[in-house]
């Protein structure tokens, strides 16, 4: 019985983790999550570490950019990572994700 919990657990855990809802980028108290705008984001985390223009997709045969977006740079500090937000052209959050740890002090805490 107790193996079963156990592995009831871990599968529980990995269908949360699998989900998208399961994911938000931090910023003090508040939340980002995929589908808010840089608008939003810009007002609850405030400016970015870095900004970068980016190719979401490129023409298959060609090779050149056909879909352009932007990735913002958040740097969390010692205690935490570096995100990546990537916005779409249209401004709307389409992937959250790490770029190893962040270093010295933070810029995720939010509205200053």
């Amino acid at each position: 019985m107790k193996k079963l919990t156990i592995s009831l657990f871990f599968v529980m855990m990995g269908i949360f983790m699998m989900t998208d809802s399961g994911w938000a980028f931090s910023c003090g108290t508040d939340l980002i999550t995929l589908g808010d705008s840089k608008a939003k984001t810009l007002l609850t985390c405030g400016e970015p570490t870095s900004k970068e223009s980016i190719c979401l997709e490129r023409h298959r045969e060609t090779g050149l950019c056909i879909n352009r977006g932007q990735a913002w740079k958040y740097n969390c500090g010692d205690n935490d990572f570096f995100y990546s937000l990537v916005f779409d052209e249209g401004g709307t959050l389409i992937k959250e994700d790490t770029e190893g740890r962040g270093m010295g002090k933070s810029n995720c805490g939010g509205k200053h």
